[in-house]
């Protein structure tokens, strides 16, 4: 009986772990990729290379032109991620969840102290310590193109961070911003 337990106990975890796809667990965001995604990709070349699906959250059903955003259909690991499409392509990776990580390792819920701990330096301050809203605009040295944003509220955690390419990763309003 003990026998059977165990072995139902690890086909219910091999199943799991069959499920979730490849290298999903361990996707970081950087300033232009999130794991294997890629700004500047379309949509079927990141449900490609990501071995995802994708659903559209605004904007017309299929839509390829303008802006609008998406997110990944898989797993806990993607709640709260969203990514801004222009044009049919990948502009911005948005992460609201603690469930994602940089590649230097900050998470939602970070302390804003730790930023430069964490190695990201060169990085501009926008609002003040009388501010309950304060944005950490880090320029990579070699990618003039594009930013990571850092947010952080009242109590000095990161609440959310974006990733992409100017101009659309520094649009405060996503898409209400785009013309």
């Amino acid at each position: 009986m003990f026998k059977w337990i165990i072995s139902y106990i690890f086909i219910v975890i091999l199943i799991f772990a069959l499920s979730v796809p490849t290298g999903i667990l361990t996707d970081t965001v950087d300033y232009n990729s999130f794991g294997k995604i890629k700004i500047g990709m379309t949509l079927a070349q990141a449900q490609k290379v990501a071995h995802i699906g994708i659903m559209q959250l605004n904007g017309k059903r299929n839509q390829q032109d303008g802006c609008f955003y998406v997110q990944p259909k898989s797993g806990f690991q993607f709640q709260r991620v969203k990514f801004m499409v222009v044009d049919g392509k990948i502009v911005t990776f948005e992460i609201n969840g603690s469930n994602v990580k940089t590649a230097k390792g900050v998470k939602v819920g970070d302390s804003q102290y730790n930023l430069a701990t964490y190695g990201i330096k060169n990085f501009q301050l926008i609002g003040n310590k009388n501010s309950k809203q304060r944005y950490f605009i880090y320029a990579p040295p070699k990618a003039k193109n594009y930013r990571m944003i850092f947010e952080s509220g009242e109590y000095e955690y990161i609440t959310r961070y974006k990733a992409g390419k100017i101009p659309e990763v520094n649009y405060p309003f996503g898409c209400a911003n785009y013309s």
